[in-house]
């Protein structure tokens, strides 16, 4: 899974949260210069 994130310091958490862990083998978190915490 590839999530792309821009500055999104309060929803990235979640939405790998969400993510059923038994179908897939890796999460790869995209960011590009966010202003943010991200």
């Amino acid at each position: 899974v590839v999530i792309p994130a821009f500055n999104e310091e309060n929803a990235v958490g979640k939405v790998i949260d969400e993510i059923p862990k038994d179908l897939v083998s890796e999460i790869i978190v995209i960011n590009n210069n966010s202003n943010d915490q991200t």
